[in-house]
This record gives C-alpha cells, structure tokens and sequence, in this order.
C-alpha cells in the first residue's frame, strides 16, 4: 500500500472510532455522566468538546502531512 492510501485509511478509521465515540456504541457507556466536573464542566460535554479538539488536530495532521 502506498503512503497516501495508508494516510488516507488511517484517517478513515479514525474518523469511524470519532463518530463511534460521539454516538451510539461509544458515548452511552463511557461519556453520557455528569460527575466528575473536569474544568468546571459535566463529563459529558467534556467528553464532546475533547472529542471535536482530537478532530481538529487529526484533520490538521491530515492536512499537513499530505502531497503538496
């Protein structure tokens, strides 16, 4: 496999494991809890706003590390 097919399934798959996270075989057994408060907010939203940061670093990766 090539390097921009590897790059491109590796991106692939994280993106599932990032929806998965977000939704349903993920979310309601490790994020949807109110305790503990992590910087003053419930679990659950920084369960999500952790998530859309983890995105957003992948997508930046993503973007930098590929053909110009």
């Amino acid at each position: 496999m090539t390097g921009v097919r590897l790059r491109n399934r590796l991106y692939g798959l994280f993106l599932l494991v990032c929806v998965a996270s977000l939704g349903w075989p993920i979310y309601p057994l490790l994020g949807s809890r109110i305790e503990p408060f992590i910087l003053g907010v419930p679990f659950s939203l920084f369960w999500m706003i952790g998530w859309a940061g983890l995105s957003f670093l992948a997508l930046l990766i993503y973007d930098r590390t590929g053909p110009r």
